[in-house]
């Protein structure tokens, strides 16, 4: 971690506390990167930044102007000398837990994937952040967030994403420091990036229509939002897998809108795809692979007037089904779809990712450690 070299900026703990406004993160897809974007502003006066809406994560980060390794953004980085309300988190805030510098300001070290798909190091900071409202106007909350000065993510050449808005379960979340009548939340995915939709928090949280069907799963709040997931199926039928294919120690699965794809670990993604394999044999569709395609290779070439039998592909969870739809399962093209999931080659654990997630609102109620889904 390199020390900061201007002066030691002087830290008070000042105390924010929620008006009758409620905060209302707006989200947005990106393009033409696969990720879901939260807009809000940082620092006095509020700059405008987009962050990954990411429910795997605790912290929430934004680039810093001065950072050593950077990734592009199209708007640039967090400049906090600008911010008037900006102050650096003291190594004795119980939040930091003692991991600091050698001028006693707080630091971090977050990575992704395992720790091998990137990660980002920095400070602990403090600063406002200004967001819709439920009553149409702005909210301000004062927040502690990072600013990465040591990045290693790769989001592309025209990239709007400054850093990660965590709202995963951890000391450092945005949703930690929320009063815990806030600690309920609702977010409901856009298939496309001309719609937009709204993070709503406490009372705000979506209202599931009547006659749509609503279903409740359990949750557990440790380093993820892990679900009890008992198997999988196709077309109603359970692919063969080991007991503990998502309950040991080291192939938990967990709900993530900051990953694109669902992601399987390998012995898992391999069973599944052997058995759609089959099911599409009998339509006689001709396979596409690619040396470096996201989607691991099982696409196929097809014409849409004349094959429409794409099959149901059904995550079974303690108390609830969830079945993908078409769109969330499959990426489809003109005349080629691939299957929307990815093995986790060098990783351990299962991912729900975004791309499931979409035309589906859920509601995670952190105090009940429930989770609730229906389609849109």
């Amino acid at each position: 971690m390199v020390d900061i070299t201007i002066s030691r900026a002087r830290w008070t703990e000042s105390r924010s506390k929620l008006k009758k406004d409620t905060i209302r993160p707006l989200i947005t897809l990106s393009e033409p990167n696969p990720y879901y974007m939260v807009s809000l502003r940082i620092g006095t006066p509020g700059i405008q930044f987009y962050l990954m809406f990411d429910t795997g994560s605790h912290l929430t980060w934004v680039q810093a102007h001065d950072c050593i390794r950077c990734f592009y953004i199209e708007n640039g980085s967090f400049n906090s000398e600008q911010s008037t309300s900006f102050t650096y988190l003291d190594c004795e805030h119980p939040l930091c837990q003692k991991m600091c510098n050698i001028d006693h300001f707080c630091v971090y070290e977050q990575y992704y994937g395992d720790n091998v798909h990137g990660g980002t190091r920095g400070f602990i900071v403090k600063d406002d952040m200004t967001f819709d409202s439920d009553t149409l106007g702005e909210e301000k909350l004062k927040m502690i967030f990072g600013i990465g000065l040591d990045n290693v993510i790769h989001l592309g050449e025209y990239n709007q994403i400054a850093g990660i808005f965590g709202l995963g379960p951890g000391r450092f979340s945005f949703l930690s420091q929320l009063p815990p009548s806030l600690r309920r939340f609702s977010y409901c995915l856009p298939r496309y990036s001309s719609i937009t939709s709204w993070i709503k928090f406490g009372n705000s949280v979506d209202v599931p229509p009547n006659d749509i069907k609503v279903q409740t799963i359990p949750i557990i709040n440790g380093q993820w939002y892990l679900l009890n997931c008992i198997g999988i199926s196709v077309n109603g039928n359970y692919i063969r897998l080991s007991k503990d294919a998502f309950t040991s120690l080291t192939t938990k699965f967990f709900i993530d809108t900051g990953a694109p794809l669902t992601t399987l670990v390998p012995d898992v993604y391999i069973r599944l795809t052997n058995v759609l394999k089959d099911y599409f044999k009998q339509f006689k569709l001709m396979r596409k692979t690619y040396n470096n395609s996201p989607y691991q290779n099982l696409c196929y070439f097809f014409q849409p007037d004349d094959f429409d039998s794409f099959p149901d592909i059904t995550f079974h969870f303690q108390g609830a089904n969830y079945t993908l739809q078409t769109q969330g399962a499959f990426n489809i093209e003109e005349d080629l779809f691939c299957l929307g999931i990815q093995s986790g080659k060098g990783l351990t654990l299962n991912m729900f990712g975004a791309k499931s997630q979409a035309n589906h609102c859920f509601i995670h109620d952190i105090n009940k450690q429930e989770l609730t889904f229906y389609p849109i």
